[in-house]
């Protein structure tokens, strides 16, 4: 997947399903802001990208199938510290919300 360059921000979406990276990059788009977006179908396809060229913003789905959504936070956390991250999910609990803050 290509990357919508812009001047401002970089966005990073991490989703192993097709149709959500394609409608959340879509809507992103459509809000006129001045930012590059890139995607990633893994969380080990973003570890890649994020190490060629850092990311302002990684938003991620939780469950994915290799590293999940926290595994890869706790990652960016260690590499990038400055990288804002949003963490999606279907699927949270109090357990999953404590662990993203730790």
């Amino acid at each position: 997947m290509g990357e919508t360059r812009g001047k401002g921000y970089t966005l990073l979406i991490v989703d192993d399903e097709e149709k959500v990276v394609f409608f959340l990059r879509e809507s992103l788009e459509e809000l006129g802001r001045d930012c590059t977006i890139g995607t990633a179908r893994s969380a080990e396809e973003a570890l890649e990208k994020i190490d060629t060229n850092p990311y302002d913003l990684v938003i991620s789905d939780l469950r994915m199938p290799g590293l999940d959504g926290l595994q890869l936070l706790e990652r960016v956390k260690e590499t990038h510290p400055n990288t804002r991250f949003i963490l999606m999910t279907a699927y949270g609990s109090d357990e999953v919300e404590r662990q993203a803050h730790n």
